[in-house]
């Protein structure tokens, strides 16, 4: 288990991966632009800054494990909430999303915080909004928007296979 108070930096082409637990109450910023950026195979319960601002050949960030935000989660490069993971993505902080934000064929578990997104949401997977989500980029994919509670603000453009909203709109 490794806990972070202070800053860590991954940047250039450098990588960075957890396959165990991270807390995080410090900052955790990923600039590897040509690395394999920063990867969580473990578990990975955020309650500081993470910031992922990695593009180019590499990856920004990949999850294939568990990573639950309490704190901030930004993202303006690449993110990967990739397929074949056991634990996939929860929000109950904010998520500001200038980049893109991959939910391939997983769960984005909830979110029962607030999502900003002004990049590209590109879902194929399960979208479970139960905060706020505010859109004025683009959500799309051939997944599901499933809304149980908390409010949608659409001031973009959403494009799914699947909305089902049982909660407020």
């Amino acid at each position: 288990m490794l806990i972070n108070y202070g800053d860590i930096f991954n940047t250039h082409e450098s990588s960075l991966n957890n396959s165990g637990t991270l807390l995080n109450y410090g900052t955790i910023s990923n600039d590897a632009n040509f690395g394999a950026g920063f990867g969580n195979g473990g578990i990975l319960n955020n309650y500081g800054i993470l910031n992922s601002h990695g593009v180019g050949f590499g990856w920004g960030m990949g999850n294939g494990g568990t990573l639950n935000n309490y704190g901030t989660l930004n993202n303006s490069g690449g993110c990967n909430n990739c397929e074949g993971s056991f634990g996939g993505l929860t929000n109950s902080g904010i998520l500001n999303n200038s980049g893109t934000l991959n939910n391939s064929g997983n769960t984005f578990n909830g979110n029962t915080g607030t999502v900003n997104n002004t990049g590209a949401l590109n879902n194929t997977g399960f979208l479970n909004n139960r905060g706020i989500l505010i859109n004025s980029g683009e959500i799309v994919g051939a997944g599901t928007y499933f809304q149980s509670a908390g409010q949608t603000i659409n001031n973009g453009s959403m494009s799914q296979t699947s909305f089902d909203f049982q909660g407020e709109v």
